[in-house]
């Protein structure tokens, strides 16, 4: 707990206050000083200063916790909008440095009248496209890359490898499932690049090399690119996030519990036996998610494989290949997914 924090008081449980909600990285409690009937607070847990300061997962934390307050302000009290206030900083007006978010229920005719205070301070004369394209070269500046829209990563001159795979907006295809182990996938893909133009990228997932030929040619043809992303890698990446996010929540949870003191101890003791018990379950969830992954690859393999047997000489040689590949591909899948649950 940071020294003398208020916010850090209250969530602790040594300062009263009118709690609304909780979850394991957030808290949302009734402010003393309301705008209107309702007003609430959601904090992150941790102490966090500013919005700077704070982890992507406490930031989602803390924007969650308040869909679901400003969905019961509008289910008990009759609200039909809210506002979202956030200061960060004391040049924002910021007024107690645990960062903190307001969700103010608001009612048709309420007299918070925002919008005039808006008008009035607003930029006059109105910036043109030309200022406000200055200023949005100037706010980039330094971003990483996977943060760059494409446009601007490509008029900086930077290869179509770095653009993020889901960026690639302009005609994009992909394939999962049986359907990318197919002479389908081919005709179709064989179509889709004839009308690949430049600055085009394809999007390819879980997709046989051997079916993406045809885009591999034509997309080289215009400096265009292919990017493969396969499925498995997603759902083991989704998977890997999720523990790492319940992990978290332990820490977290041991950490108040490391400054809880009597009946608030016993209650965080009780709440994190039952948070074990929930990433337990998923854990168990998700191994046997993966085991299904397995099975469905083993299934394609012995597939291509018998293919391969029964085929006529003249696609034997493809199909044999064809199986190589796969082979080798489930045999790395595999080895990663045993990775994950070492």
């Amino acid at each position: 707990m940071s020294e003398r924090c208020i916010f850090c008081e209250v969530v602790a449980g040594h300062l009263h206050a009118a709690c609304v909600a909780e979850t394991a990285r957030a808290f949302a409690f009734l402010t003393l000083g309301p705008i209107r009937d309702g007003h609430t607070l959601v904090v992150p847990k941790r102490h966090v200063v500013e919005l700077g300061d704070a982890r992507a997962s406490e930031l989602a934390a803390v924007f969650e916790l308040a869909v679901a307050v400003a969905r019961q302000q509008r289910h008990c009290l009759g609200s039909t909008g809210e506002n979202l206030l956030l200061a960060s900083g004391l040049d924002a007006e910021q007024s107690v440095f645990h960062l903190h978010l307001h969700v103010l229920p608001r009612h048709h005719d309420d007299g918070v009248d925002m919008n005039s205070w808006w008008q009035r301070n607003v930029l006059r004369p109105e910036p043109g496209p030309e200022v406000l394209d200055r200023m949005a070269a100037r706010l980039r500046s330094g971003l990483p890359k996977d943060l760059l829209p494409v446009e601007s990563i490509a008029a900086s001159g930077a290869t179509p490898a770095s653009v993020r795979r889901e960026e690639a907006r302009h005609g994009a295809a992909g394939f999962a499932g049986e359907t990318a182990y197919s002479g389908i996938t081919g005709d179709f893909l064989d179509k889709v690049s004839r009308k690949l133009t430049p600055g085009t990228w394809a999007v390819c997932a879980d997709v046989d090399e051997d079916w993406t030929m045809p885009i591999d040619d034509a997309a080289s043809a215009v400096g265009g690119m292919v990017f493969r992303q396969p499925v498995g890698d997603a759902i083991r990446a989704e998977m890997k996030a999720e523990d790492d996010a319940a992990r978290e929540e332990l820490a977290q949870m041991d950490a108040e519990i490391e400054r809880a003191k009597g009946e608030t101890r016993a209650k965080l003791e009780a709440k994190r036996e039952a948070l074990k018990a929930a990433h337990e379950r998923r854990a168990e969830k998700c191994r046997a998610r993966a085991e299904e992954i397995k099975k469905s690859w083993d299934a394609k393999l012995a597939a291509v494989q018998d293919k391969a047997r029964r085929a006529k000489d003249a696609a034997k040689a493809r199909h044999e290949e064809h199986a190589r590949k796969l082979e080798k591909f489930v045999a790395q899948q595999k080895e990663s997914y045993r990775e994950l649950f070492a």
